[in-house]
């Protein structure tokens, strides 16, 4: 739903689709999901109202103004809410008269999204006269309508007449219901449209991906990618980038006593891990040096790499921490796709993750986590606690508006992410741009 897709359930959820879409040309940009049902009968308006909350709607309130000019021309027995029963010996003209007191309606400014027109067949009205005066009356009407006359073939005709009055007409109440339904949450529009990043953050990020530009790269190296998830306001261990081997020792004394990381950093070398460039728990700047020197020389004799200098950063200390992946990839159809899952080195054999489109929002986040078979273990058991979810779909949210602020970044992924109950820290990082 996120990008105009619907999941049909069966075939008949697939052809009552490609039905309500034929008619809805193009389909509304805004959700619907705030729904008006009007009704000859109280049973089946009962039964639609019940799949819509089943769908995932919800019923609009009928505005106090329609309220009270349906009050002063429908009968006293009508059932003053929604669903509008307009009771069961309603004829032609009684729909008429209903379509005409909400049409007058500001019916979107109150909320409504859509309205459903049911009608059940009767020994008193004529249906198929009911159905060519709500041809007549529903046209140009303030928001999407669709339609459900039942009674199979005998309600054939009043069917061929909505329909060639652009009204969709289904054979159930239900099925005209959920057809009426987008959903906010689906796509996307229940997104808050207030950036989580601020504009320090944003320009410093473009300052970055301008940088990498001009130097004629399309891939980030590691401390621009984590400066970069640092102002997108994800935490990040500190990384500073070395020079030179004899440079990389010199920064170990930034960080006396702790344990140190260095990696080399070179364009075109993606998998660092995979060819002896990451050498961790180092003790001393001589060690460094050593671990630095070593990698420089493996380096040498790799082709299509460019040396760039070496990545120097303490030891992340977080022993109970789980490794996440979070990632980002841009599909030429739909846009930016947002993957989560179990991260680190065994990342390509585990294949435990899950994706969506973005935007996503913090609930979708969740939603997102908890496809995963790893969703269990971030609960905690036995003597491990559950680890922050709020800053775990925090930082989810702050990587979909990246991809949203920044269309230029076609490829990230953050490879692990640490999380546990403290938060979370990126250790690791890369970014593409186009």
């Amino acid at each position: 739903n996120k990008v105009g897709i619907q999941r049909a359930d069966d075939f008949d959820h697939f052809r009552d689709c490609i039905h309500s879409m034929s008619r809805f040309s193009p389909l509304p940009d805004a959700a619907r999901s705030k729904l008006l049902i009007l009704t000859n009968g109280g049973g089946f308006g009962v039964l639609a109202a019940d799949s819509v909350l089943e769908a995932g709607g919800s019923l609009a309130k009928l505005p106090a103004q329609a309220l009270a000019a349906l009050d002063d021309r429908l009968p006293v027995t009508w059932s003053r809410g929604n669903p509008i029963d307009i009771i069961g010996d309603a004829d032609a003209g009684r729909y008429t008269t209903a379509l005409d007191v909400l049409k007058k309606q500001d019916l979107r400014g109150n909320g409504v999204d859509g309205l459903v027109i049911l009608n059940v067949p009767t020994g008193v009205a004529d249906s198929t006269a009911s159905a060519e005066a709500v041809a007549m009356a529903a046209q140009d009407f303030p928001v999407p309508v669709t339609a459900s006359w039942l009674g199979g073939t005998a309600a054939s005709e009043a069917a061929l007449m909505l329909e060639a009055a652009g009204i969709p007409c289904f054979s159930s109440p239900e099925a005209a219901c959920v057809a009426a339904l987008r959903h906010p949450a689906a796509n996307g529009n229940g997104a808050s449209r207030i950036p989580p990043i601020d504009e320090a953050g944003v320009a410093a990020i473009a300052g970055i991906l301008a940088g990498a530009r001009k130097a004629g790269r399309v891939w980030l190296h590691e401390v621009e990618a984590k400066d970069v998830f640092r102002h997108a306001g994800i935490p990040t261990v500190e990384t500073e980038l070395a020079a030179t081997p004899q440079e990389a020792g010199e920064m170990a004394a930034k960080w006396p006593g702790e344990k140190l990381a260095v990696k080399i950093v070179a364009d075109g070398l993606l998998h660092k891990s995979d060819v002896g460039g990451v050498a961790l728990n180092l003790r001393d700047a001589a060690a460094v040096v050593a671990a630095a020197e070593t990698m420089q020389l493996k380096q040498k004799t790799l082709p299509n790499t460019t040396f760039i200098g070496f990545a120097v950063q303490p030891m992340a200390s977080r022993p109970k921490a789980y490794e996440i992946i979070l990632g980002l990839t841009c599909d030429a159809t739909f846009g930016h796709v947002l993957l989560f899952g179990q991260g680190g080195t065994s990342v390509e054999a585990v294949h435990d993750s899950a994706m969506t489109l973005t935007p996503v929002t913090q609930p979708e986040a969740r939603r997102l986590i908890e496809k995963t078979r790893l969703y269990r273990l971030l609960k905690g058991y036995r003597n491990r606690p559950a680890v922050d979810f709020s800053a775990l779909e925090q930082t989810i949210v702050r990587l979909s508006w990246l991809a949203e602020m920044f269309a230029e970044i076609v490829e990230l992924d953050i490879n692990p992410l640490l999380v546990d109950e403290c938060g979370v820290l990126a250790v690791d990082g890369r970014i593409k741009i186009g």
